[in-house]
C-alpha cells in the first residue's frame, strides 16, 4: 500500500522506466515520486477544479468530498509530456503536462 502525507485517494498511477518516476495520480494533485525510493518526492503538480465549479458540483447535490479534482488517468506521450484527466468536480477535464528532470508543469 502506497502511503505518503499529501497524497490522498491515490486513483491513477504510471511507471516510468526511462525516468525512473513513478506519477501518482490523487484529489487534486499529481506527484512523481522517485521510482527507486518511492518515499522520495520528485515533483508535485497541484490541480485543482475552480471554486465555481465546486459550488456549482455542491448545488447540484453532489457530495462535497466528491467536488474536487481526482486524477483518474496518466499517460506518457513523449519524453518529455504526459497527458492528465482528471473529474475536475463532475466536469471532466484534460490537459498535457511537461516533465523536466525535477519539475512537472501542467
Amino acid at each position: 500500500m502506497l502511503t505518503k502525507e499529501g497524497l490522498s485517494n491515490v486513483s491513477a498511477l504510471l511507471v516510468d522506466e526511462e525516468t525512473d518516476m513513478l506519477f501518482v495520480g490523487g484529489r487534486d494533485v499529481i506527484t512523481a515520486l522517485d521510482l527507486n525510493n518511492v518515499s522520495r518526492e520528485v515533483a508535485r503538480e497541484h490541480w485543482f477544479a475552480t471554486q465555481e465549479r465546486q459550488l456549482e458540483c455542491i448545488r447540484r447535490g453532489k457530495d462535497e468530498i466528491r467536488c474536487h479534482n481526482y486524477i483518474l488517468f496518466l499517460h506518457k506521450i513523449n519524453d518529455s509530456n504526459i497527458y492528465v484527466c482528471g473529474t475536475n468536480a463532475y466536469h471532466p477535464v484534460c490537459d498535457h503536462m511537461v516533465i523536466t528532470l525535477s519539475m512537472v508543469f501542467p
